[in-house]
């Protein structure tokens, strides 16, 4: 069984481009598999599927009626 590593720091923090980059690097060079969730304001640059990667745009939580 493989196993794949969720990133995500929620809908409410945000980060400059040149963080994202230096994360997003970080990530690939781990050589883990992993699903990284961001909002779309984050997203500028970010290669997405560079293999068996994944960088998805996140859903802002809904709040009770």
């Amino acid at each position: 069984m493989a196993s794949v590593m969720y990133v995500s720091f929620g809908t409410t923090t945000s980060f400059s481009d040149e963080r994202l980059a230096k994360f997003a690097a970080r990530l690939e060079v781990s050589g883990k598999r992993f699903i990284w969730a961001l909002r779309d304001a984050d997203r500028a640059d970010i290669y997405v599927d560079q293999g068996s990667n994944i960088v998805r745009s996140a859903t802002p939580p809904k709040r009770p009626p």
